[in-house]
């Protein structure tokens, strides 16, 4: 190659190149993409139940306790998501027993003898095991913040069972309703998002109030 071989491919290096690097994808100034589509969340917060009665028999709220729930679902459409979600939260110190005074709660159970009385059962600290389904919908706030109103619905077991009926028989669960309302910011972390969530449960049958509040993770695939 002679010297004007060279000093021509050089000119033409120097001419390309900047056209080369404009073609390219720069590293930033290209909004990422938001991500749709199938994904899993994990929510790890507080749990409450309502209008059960203290030890002082005053009505009120339980002490709050941990609460996790883990969960999938697809997006159907870009305003509305589908899923299942699995939840485990406890109530503590606050009895939802009859309020006939042969089936009073068990607060102290030190000074109770449930052999010689059998009748005073109930407790007052019980899991609430939740399993259901939920729709979701996304309301565009800011960009790649969504504001999230919910429904759910599904079933709640509770154990130990925190009421008896007036026939003595013991109410293990029931059917429940739901609605909740959070944020959710997708980041710049691909496939990331994160948000805050509350929600209100009505356990339908044994009629308790159940409330939870978490931050969410969620990983869209």
């Amino acid at each position: 190659m002679n010297r004007a071989q060279i000093a021509l491919l050089a000119a033409a290096l120097a001419i390309l190149a900047p056209a080369g690097a404009l073609a390219g994808t720069p590293a930033a100034g290209v909004a990422q993409e938001i991500r749709s589509g199938f994904f899993a969340d994990v929510n790890l917060g507080g749990f409450f139940t309502a209008t059960g009665a203290n030890s002082r028999g005053g009505k009120g709220v339980s002490n709050a306790q941990a609460y996790l729930q883990l969960g999938v679902g697809y997006d159907v459409l870009s305003f509305l998501s589908l899923g299942l979600h699995f939840g485990l939260g406890s109530s503590a110190a606050s009895c939802f027993a009859s309020q006939s005074k042969s089936y009073d709660c068990v607060f102290d159970a030190t000074k109770t003898n449930p052999a010689s009385d059998p009748s005073n059962l109930a407790p007052d600290n019980f899991t609430v095991t939740t399993v259901g389904a939920e729709g979701v919908f996304k309301v565009p706030l800011l960009d790649r913040l969504f504001l999230r109103p919910r429904v759910d619905a599904g079933y709640a077991f509770l154990d130990p069972q925190p009421i008896r009926k007036n026939d003595g028989s013991l109410i293990s669960g029931g059917a429940y309703v739901g609605v909740g309302v959070g944020v959710e910011y997708a980041t710049h972390m691909d496939h990331f998002s994160i948000g805050f969530d509350v929600e209100g449960k009505l356990i339908i049958g044994p009629n308790i109030p159940a409330f939870a509040f978490y931050p969410m993770i969620k990983y869209t695939f």
